[in-house]
C-alpha cells in the first residue's frame, strides 16, 4: 500500500471527524448525545 493511499484515507477520516464535531455543536443535542457522537468518531 502506498503512503499516498494512507494519507488520503487519513484526510477523509479527519474530514468526517470535523463534520461530525460540527454537527454535534450546531445541533442542540444534550451533553450525553454529544459524548456519544464524539465517541463514535474514534
Amino acid at each position: 500500500m502506498s503512503e499516498e493511499f494512507f494519507s488520503k484515507i487519513r484526510i477523509d477520516i479527519e474530514e468526517q471527524k470535523r463534520a461530525l464535531s460540527m454537527f454535534a455543536t450546531r445541533t442542540d443535542v444534550s451533553q450525553n448525545d454529544k459524548a456519544i457522537l464524539l465517541k463514535a468518531e474514534y
